[in-house]
């Protein structure tokens, strides 16, 4: 090996003469088992690091890069590659001040919801994302975002807090009971924050948390049933919630509504039971 040629690079003549050379020549056992074995050592990547370090892409390059998306095969030999490696301090903060005040688009934005919709946390992952969140230095702008979104809400999430306990119904009571007998967990009078950022401020009769599933129990009467008061007028609020549910859900969480009429027959507890064991199959998936 010639050390005076480190760091020199090949004319495009020479590079041209090379390959027609090794045209449909096909290399040994051999020579690639040599091969595999000298690139995989530490100093050789150390020594290609050091080469490429400060080097940029040519523009055609770049222009060939531009806009192009890996395959699905190409990302899934990306991910096992990939799986289980831990990225060294160094790349980490290179990646962070790459990525330092650089805004989502809102095609990114989308993307991202709809990956995360349905999706529940882990505990560990919640502590990791506690933890970053706790190292991290909030700018003057977001602590005014935060303290003016907080200050709007208090009224509102306080009169809710303390807000006495609704007037339970008969079928809200046979709900809740034919749901504690097959053993499920739940929670009464449950409110969401996530709705106050479109301005309704409603308590939910009945959540299920490990499906995420709310139960509204609808009297005949005050939520204007089509079969017994088909001239009654349905509240503003359950239109509006109505239309942030019908579109598949809502940040995560599922509505099901029960009338009076077909709980005090009977009727409502299979098809809630029914959705409650289809959801705990589509969550363990």
């Amino acid at each position: 090996r010639r050390m005076g040629m480190t760091g020199k690079r090949h004319s495009e003549e020479t590079k041209a003469r090379m390959s027609a050379t090794r045209k449909g020549r096909k290399p040994t056992v051999e020579a690639l088992h040599n091969h595999k074995k000298a690139v995989n050592t530490r100093e050789y990547k150390e020594k290609m690091r050091a080469l490429k370090t400060g080097l940029k892409h040519s523009e055609a390059d770049l222009v060939k890069m531009r806009g192009r998306r890996h395959t699905e095969d190409e990302k899934r030999r990306m991910i096992a590659v990939h799986k289980g490696r831990k990225r060294s301090p160094e790349t980490c903060a290179r990646i962070s001040a790459k990525a330092k005040g650089r805004q989502p688009t809102d095609d990114a934005r989308a993307k991202i919801s709809a990956a995360m919709k349905g999706r529940i946390m882990t505990s560990e992952h919640r502590a990791r994302i506690g933890l970053a969140n706790s190292r991290r230095k909030l700018s003057k702008e977001s602590r005014a975002k935060i303290s003016a979104s907080l200050k709007a809400n208090r009224e509102v999430v306080t009169r809710l807090q303390t807000q006495g306990p609704f007037w339970d119904s008969k079928p809200a009571i046979l709900v809740r009971k034919f749901i504690e007998e097959n053993q499920i967990d739940l929670r009464k009078e449950f409110w969401l924050p996530e709705l106050l950022g479109n301005g309704i401020y409603h308590k939910f009769d009945v959540y299920i948390p490990h499906v995420r599933l709310l139960v509204e129990v609808d009297g005949c009467y005050w939520h204007a049933c089509p079969a017994h008061c088909p001239d009654g007028r349905r509240p503003k609020s359950d239109l509006e919630i109505n239309e942030l549910f019908n579109a598949g859900g809502y940040e995560g969480y599922s509505l099901v509504r029960l009338w009076e009429h077909d709980i005090n027959s009977g009727v409502a507890f299979p098809i809630l039971l029914k959705t409650i064991r289809e959801m705990e199959s589509k969550f363990a998936a």
